[in-house]
Order: C-alpha cells, then sequence, then structure tokens
C-alpha cells in the first residue's frame, strides 16, 4: 500500500477517515506492536493538547520537519513506524507551552478580582425616599436600578448639573460612569460624593474598584490601603482580601 506521511496516516486513523483495508492494516499493526500502540496513544494526547490552545502553526512546522528529516533517511520496512524525534520534539514544545499558559493563568486576574467585588450600591436615594419628584432624579435611579447604566449616568448627570448640593447623588453617577467605562467622569463624581458623609465610605471604596478595573493598580492599591487602615470603615475587611489577591 502507499506509504502515506505518518503523521498524517495517524491524523486520519483518529479522525476516522481511513479507507477499510487501510484502516484494517493499521489496527493490526496497533495490535501487533505495544510501542507503536503507545506512539498512537501519545499522539492523539499531543494532537489534542496541540488543538486547545490553537498551535496551529506549530503543527505545520512539525509536519515540515518530517518532510525535512525523510528527505535525508531512507524509510523503515515496516508498515508504519512514527518518528520518535517529531514526538519528542512536539512533547517538549507543547509541556513548555502548556506549562507557560498555566504560570500565566494563575497569575491574578485583576478583571476577575473585581468582579467578584463589585456589587451596585443600593438605593439609597429613591428607597428612602430622599427624592423630590425630579423626573431626572427618579428616571435616573430607576435606570441604575435596573443596571441600565448608560442611561443612568445621562439622567443623573442632568440632575446633578442642576443639583450641584445633592452630592451623595454622584455616588450613583460614579459607578453608572465606572460600569461603562467613563472612569475619569467617575473619579470625579466619587470625589463629589465623598464631601457627603453620608457616601464618603461607599465612594471610596468604589474608587478604589474603579482603579481595578481600570487597571491603575498603584492607586488602587494606595487606596485600599487607606481603607483597610480604618477599621471603622465598612469596606475595612474586604480590602484587605483584595489586597492579598491584587496583581
Amino acid at each position: 500500500m502507499e506509504d502515506p506521511s505518518k503523521e498524517r496516516l495517524i491524523q486520519d486513523y483518529l479522525n476516522g477517515t481511513l479507507t477499510v483495508e487501510t484502516k484494517a492494516l493499521f489496527e493490526k499493526e496497533l495490535e501487533e506492536d505495544d510501542d507503536f500502540a503507545a506512539e498512537v496513544k501519545e499522539f492523539e494526547t499531543l494532537e489534542t493538547g496541540l488543538h486547545s490552545i490553537g498551535v496551529d502553526a506549530f503543527k505545520e512546522d512539525m509536519l515540515q520537519w518530517e518532510k525535512e528529516y525523510r528527505q535525508k533517511h531512507q524509510p523503515t520496512t515496516k508498515l508504519i513506524k512514527f518518528w520518535p524525534g517529531y514526538l519528542a520534539v512536539a512533547a517538549t514544545i507543547l509541556l513548555l507551552l502548556v506549562a507557560g499558559l498555566f504560570l500565566y493563568n494563575t497569575e491574578p486576574d485583576n478583571n476577575a478580582l473585581y468582579a467578584s467585588h463589585f456589587v451596585p450600591y443600593e438605593d439609597m436615594i429613591i428607597s428612602r425616599g430622599d427624592a423630590n419628584p425630579e423626573s431626572l432624579l427618579i428616571a435616573g435611579m430607576e435606570a441604575y436600578n435596573n443596571e441600565q447604566f448608560e442611561t443612568a449616568s445621562e439622567k443623573l448627570n442632568g440632575y446633578l448639573v442642576k443639583n450641584s448640593d445633592k452630592k451623595g447623588v454622584a455616588l450613583y453617577l460614579g459607578i453608572a460612569q465606572m460600569q461603562i467605562g467613563k472612569y475619569t467622569e467617575a473619579t470625579a463624581s466619587f470625589n463629589i460624593a465623598q464631601q457627603d458623609l453620608k457616601f464618603k465610605q461607599q465612594a471610596q471604596w468604589y474608587e478604589a474598584l474603579l482603579y481595578i478595573k481600570s487597571e491603575q493598580i498603584d492607586k488602587a492599591k494606595s487606596l485600599l490601603q487607606d481603607i483597610s487602615k480604618d477599621v471603622q470603615h465598612y469596606k475595612s475587611e474586604e480590602a484587605k482580601e483584595i489586597l492579598e489577591d491584587i496583581n
């Protein structure tokens, strides 16, 4: 029978695309040659690993190396004799790739850290009856409560332009702005909210989360350290937890 690329032959076998005759010869070889059977198993594991991390270019390089190798060496008389150098090199590189990915993925993920600690602050404006019936404030807080942060940002900002003394509303505006990626505006809003003692600690906390979300890690650490040292702060312990995990 034709002697195709051994790697392609094994791939075709694993993919179930061999002809009946070739498959029979292949399986006969598997039954009679334990070493070859082990090589095929290792190759299957290797292929699965390479596919899972998308190293298609690497596979193409391996095929080219094998082709060049075969051009310089006479083929063996056995039906199938897998080139051990290919497997050794491929397995080694795969091991290094997987190890690198493992180390990369075990680094603290600041986005995940942010997501695990972010919860929109409860509505202390409408729920406590502190809101006057201005349509912008009501509409803004309703959008905030429904996590429609784009609308909330627009409505609450419009309200604060006309009611700059309502500094607590800036907390909710800042959270909405943070959630839609307006980090500079959100920082300014949190600074305004901190001027209202009822919302000072909350504004500090969400400002720290903003710094994590926007990858301003030095600022995040500095503010979290301040919060963690304040035993009266409602997020003191949680700040300590983040400081242990932040990258």
